[in-house]
């Protein structure tokens, strides 16, 4: 493979996954994310009861998130943006089924889809 450097744009610009955050949380009840950089996985339990997800701005945010629903239950995970902020042009994001999750990133401005399994139960 050759790559030919006069067609990348910052090709000089270092990747250091030093100051990358690879991270997952466990959460069982209603949370705000406030992370600003980084790839973070959150395990969502809506066992007890529906669960909101609040998202951060997406302005300025170098964050990629994803949001995955682990237990089996009818209660639904809803992803809520940042105040008149999008998820794909809708405000929020439900996640119904068990083992649903959604991986999204900012576009600077709202946030943007970029990954997501919605599954029917499997037999």
């Amino acid at each position: 493979m050759r790559i030919n450097r006069s067609l990348i744009t910052n090709f000089d610009q270092d990747i250091n996954a030093s100051n990358l955050i690879f991270a997952y949380e466990s959460k069982t009840s209603n949370f705000t994310i406030t992370e600003t950089n980084g790839l973070i996985t959150y395990l969502v339990n809506a066992t007890a009861g529906a669960i909101t997800v609040t998202l951060p701005t997406a302005a300025n945010n170098g964050s990629y998130f994803i949001i995955k629903k682990t237990d089996a239950t009818a209660n639904v995970v809803t992803l809520d943006a940042y105040s008149t902020e999008t998820i794909d042009n809708s405000t929020t994001l439900t996640l119904n089924d068990q083992y649903n999750y959604v991986g999204i990133v900012s576009n600077g401005v709202n946030w943007v889809v970029v990954d997501e399994f919605r599954n029917e139960i499997w037999t």
